[in-house]
């Protein structure tokens, strides 16, 4: 569960730093107009609030249990 849940994290990280940079860049682009049509709010919606709700899982629950297990 710890190496999926850093995997998960990572992967949303991913997503927030590359795809939504990247549509942000191609929207304010002068290209044609490209990807004008999408709604970063619908398309991305709630995947800060995702994240956040992650990090706080790993750091509150799973993390003390990594250490414990590291001590033991």
């Amino acid at each position: 569960m710890l190496v999926t849940e850093v995997s998960y994290i990572r992967q949303i990280c991913t997503m927030t730093d590359v795809f939504m940079t990247s549509v942000m860049i191609l929207k304010s682009s002068l290209r044609d107009g490209l990807l004008t049509d999408i709604d970063m709010e619908k398309l991305f919606s709630n995947i800060q609030d995702v994240l956040n709700a992650n990090l706080v899982f790993w750091k509150d629950v799973l993390l003390p249990i990594k250490i414990k297990l590291e001590q033991t």
